[in-house]
């Protein structure tokens, strides 16, 4: 992994922490910066972690319509069950139950599939 690679994620675990913080502006503008980068090194996975971070950081702001214009790219079938998870609550904040129910739903399938630790719990 190189090391621009590496400074790009732990900037993620740095704006993610700001939003837990209640840091959202400074998180905002981080994660925005962390999601360009990401995107100019073709790395799929970090632009993914890039934009549900900037996403939830968004809902937290409550800027509902650009959290799910960042994470609407993200849902597909291949899509985790974190991304799943946060679009439900995005759509549900936006008042689209119907919508957020779906989500949730494949949440819950993608969690039950997955091996990942993060996704079962």
């Amino acid at each position: 992994m190189s090391d621009s690679m590496e400074g790009i994620q732990a900037s993620i675990a740095i704006g993610i922490l700001w939003t837990d913080d209640d840091r959202l502006i400074d998180a905002e503008a981080l994660l925005r910066s962390v999601h360009s980068a990401a995107a100019l090194l073709e790395d799929n996975q970090t632009q993914r972690a890039a934009a549900l971070a900037l996403g939830r950081c968004l809902l937290w702001r409550g800027r509902i319509d650009e959290a799910g214009a960042v994470v609407a790219p993200l849902l597909s079938n291949a899509a985790p069950a974190c991304a799943w998870a946060l679009a439900a609550r995005i759509r549900l904040a936006s008042g689209a139950a119907e919508r957020a129910g779906h989500a949730a739903s494949r949440a819950l399938e993608c969690a039950a599939t997955s091996r990942s630790c993060r996704d079962a719990a």
